[in-house]
């Protein structure tokens, strides 16, 4: 379907991924509702469990309703050919004991709170998130470009490093491949760049300013405040970039998220839980894997180090 530019004179009021007091509200309501998905644990048969599981995981959803209902015809009929009653009886006490685990159900609670946030960064609909509104969460207010000023920003831009993008994207196929393979993507992205020439590398460095540099100015057009930082937008001005970028110790994430969501938000196409408000466009890039917060993307384990261990997209 194609995409309608779209303006709204509505200022929206978002909160951001990589507040940490955002990602940190998804995860402890994630980990509420897995408990209360999963309690009482351990009643059902092997494949109802291992349904709840998932269901606990990833949320209530007609679509993954109608799958699971897949999952449970064929899964019952697998297990009744491959288990024995006495094999089927030790699977599922060692699934049951698996899910009555800390660590197992923070990770269910990690894949939930992957879950709603990719779907906030995709919609720039609060409403996707577990919690809309962190107690302590820092929230900006952006007013989309009009149609004339968001085409002037486009075409009034410098010439892209069309060169730097095509071997960043191919450094992104590799990760994207590593990732399919259960690897570890940031180190199949490093390593791809590293086998490039000096100038290859440059071009690469090259791209990802021209994308921060047209972010900023982005930012710059769109943003109306960010709370808690006494910065003024002068009438007829832009909101003054440079100033946050030397206030805000979090000033690179929050100017790339933000810049994602103007974009999200200056384009009608609804898409999936969104709102027509609120619908997802398409950014310009991928973030680098081993840059992006805790929210981009779904992963399978807890880190060690907590939600601020990078995931790729």
């Amino acid at each position: 379907m194609l995409r309608k530019l779209t303006s709204t004179d509505e200022p929206a009021r978002l909160v951001l991924l990589c507040d940490e007091s955002v990602w940190e509200a998804q995860l402890v309501e994630a980990r509420r509702l897995v408990d209360e998905d999963l309690t009482p644990a351990g009643e059902g048969d092997f494949i109802d469990t291992l349904i709840t599981a998932m269901r606990a995981s990833m949320g209530p959803g007609s679509d993954l309703a109608s799958s699971l209902s897949a999952v449970r015809l064929a899964g019952g009929e697998l297990l009744a050919k491959v288990m024995g009653g006495e094999e089927r009886e030790k699977a599922e006490e060692r699934l049951n004991k698996a899910l009555t685990e800390e660590d197992v159900r923070l990770c269910l609670a990690y894949v939930r709170a992957q879950s709603a946030a990719a779907a906030y960064r995709e919609s720039s609909d609060t409403s996707d998130l577990l919690v809309p509104s962190p107690e302590g969460a820092t929230v900006i207010t952006i007013k989309a470009p009009t149609k004339e000023q968001l085409r002037k920003f486009e075409r009034g831009f410098r010439p892209k490093p069309r060169l730097g993008e095509m071997h960043y994207s191919r450094a992104g196929d590799a990760a994207r491949k590593a990732g399919r393979r259960g690897e570890d993507v940031s180190r199949a992205f490093a390593e791809f760049v590293a086998g490039l020439d000096e100038s290859a590398q440059q071009s690469i460095d090259d791209y990802e300013a021209w994308v921060f540099d047209r972010d900023c100015d982005l930012f710059a057009l769109a943003v109306q405040d960010v709370e808690g930082f006494p910065l003024i937008r002068e009438p007829g001005q832009r909101y003054p970039v440079a100033d946050f970028l030397n206030a805000c110790i979090e000033a690179e994430g929050v100017i790339a998220e933000t810049a994602r969501h103007i974009r999200n938000i200056c384009n009608l196409g609804k898409s999936g839980r969104s709102s027509e408000r609120f619908s997802p466009g398409n950014p310009d890039r991928e973030q680098r894997p081993g840059t992006q917060s805790p929210m981009d993307g779904l992963v399978v384990s807890v880190p060690e180090t907590g939600p601020g261990t990078k995931t790729p997209d």
